[in-house]
């Protein structure tokens, strides 16, 4: 059961939140309001919000119900810290409250730093994976730690609970369940499914962890498969997300099993073994009748300096594999587009709602465009929409949180629900003149000094 205090992460798009230009002192004082935490329990008539409900001919992305990412989507982080799980229906409010209808979300389930999903056939995922001894905070690299033990995770009936809230809302949740990297919580339950398989402790500290799964390894694969059997039957979304991101090699260049798996497949670099991994991993959702996705490090590219030159050589993507922008050159999501992928724009320097104003103003972000600029009009309906991110590694209140979303979130909506020739930055301040009285009688903590109103 889940026993967490006040923490609650409305987190969106892409697992360890690397903020390469950002250092702490661009960090923003965020002013913390006595209020009462429970307020959206109370009930609300909520009028049509900035206008937003267009009808379908006026919709920037004219996608279907089978499309299970749309237009304006947000992601639960729940790995890194684990929200009580009343909250939860929180951050699908504030999704229906800014009329992103039939919206999806996607909720990573597992990282680093804790399991949060009740497996029952590995119960140790979350015996074990669910609890850390300690957190970082402060910021990257920091040295100091909460002093404080973290765990918990969702039962398998309130992940259904909560599956059934946001159906009722139009919203898909989306899945995630981290690999072959951000493993330490399932290798510090199983040791077996990293390729050192030797025992480990879940991560106290925020990062980029070196523990991956071992892809050359066929019990890995089992049970994996067994995993995903058991969230496919809990989450009815077309698409399950393997994350697939930040991945360190270390373990993978010195394992044996890893080198042979190499001379076998013809594999000259680890990014090719990544992509191996993958297409198995894309082939085993497949026979669940669902689609893989993962972020866009499982092209093979080099977006962190990991692969030290051993970028994709041989293997090469799965075609029906979902491309999960988020880091890099624009010239390796179009690359992706124009060889038959579908993609998903979340570009962190335009939509990480954990960045600050100062990084991500309002008008920088109602100025989005997802289409990718030089992308020919025949490959435009390769974007199947864009995430709107939220990370919370260092934003461990809903206070905070709320700061960071608000205004932003309204301005993200207009971005996916709204006709490019129908945006006008100027008309919208002034409808959000009415939307913060809302957020006011709301008791919303939004950025009031970012609002630009009057600018």
């Amino acid at each position: 059961m889940v026993h967490e205090t006040t923490v609650i992460i409305f987190s969106s798009l892409i697992a360890l939140c690397l903020i390469a230009s950002c250092h702490a002192s661009d960090r923003a004082s965020v002013p913390e309001p006595a209020r009462d935490e429970t307020a959206w329990l109370r009930p609300a008539i909520i009028p049509r919000p900035l206008d937003l409900i267009v009808h379908e001919d006026q919709k920037r992305y004219p996608v279907s119900k089978k499309t299970v990412l749309h237009s304006c989507k947000d992601f639960l982080s729940e790995a890194r810290y684990l929200a009580e799980f009343l909250l939860v229906p929180t951050g699908l409010d504030l999704e229906v409250r800014e009329g992103t209808s039939d919206t999806g979300i996607c909720f990573s389930l597992s990282d680093d730093q804790g399991w949060r999903v009740e497996i029952k056939k590995y119960p140790r995922l979350t015996e074990v994976g669910s609890k850390r001894k300690d957190s970082q905070v402060g910021f990257w690299n920091s040295e100091k730690r909460s002093g404080q033990a973290h765990s918990g995770f969702y039962t398998q009936e309130q992940i259904k609970e909560i599956v059934a809230y946001a159906a009722e809302r139009h919203i898909t949740i989306v899945p995630e369940i981290e690999m072959p990297g951000h493993a330490s919580a399932a290798a510090a339950a199983y040791p077996e499914l990293s390729t050192q398989r030797v025992p480990v402790e879940v991560a106290t500290v925020f990062g980029k962890h070196t523990v991956a799964f071992n892809p050359a390894d066929e019990n890995v694969y089992r049970i994996l498969s067994d995993i995903l059997d058991e969230i496919a039957d809990l989450f009815p979304s077309e698409v399950i997300h393997i994350g697939g991101d930040e991945v360190r090699f270390d373990h993978w260049k010195q394992s044996d099993d890893v080198k042979q798996l190499m001379e076998r497949e013809g594999f000259k670099t680890v990014a090719d073994v990544q992509i191996y991994f993958t297409n198995r991993m894309s082939r085993i959702i497949e026979a669940k009748e669902r689609r893989m996705m993962g972020w866009n490090e499982i092209l093979g590219d080099d977006l962190h300096g990991f692969l030290k030159g051993q970028t994709r050589d041989k293997a090469s993507l799965s075609s029906n594999a979902l491309v999960h922008f988020w880091k890099g050159n624009s010239d390796l999501a179009t690359r992706a587009i124009r060889a038959g992928h579908d993609v998903i724009n979340s570009w962190h320097l335009y939509t990480y709602l954990d960045y600050t104003y100062k990084q991500i103003p309002l008008s920088k972000a109602y100025n989005f465009d997802p289409v990718f600029k030089g992308l020919e009009p025949q490959y435009h309906d390769k974007i199947k929409g864009f995430g709107c991110h939220m990370w919370g590694e260092w934003i461990p209140k809903v206070a905070h949180m709320e700061w960071q979303v608000y205004p932003r979130l309204s301005a993200y909506a207009e971005v996916g629900w709204t006709a490019l020739d129908r945006k006008d930055y100027d008309d919208f301040k002034g409808r959000m003149t009415f939307q913060v009285r809302r957020w006011d009688i709301l008791g919303i903590g939004y950025a009031k000094e970012a609002m630009e109103i009057g600018k």
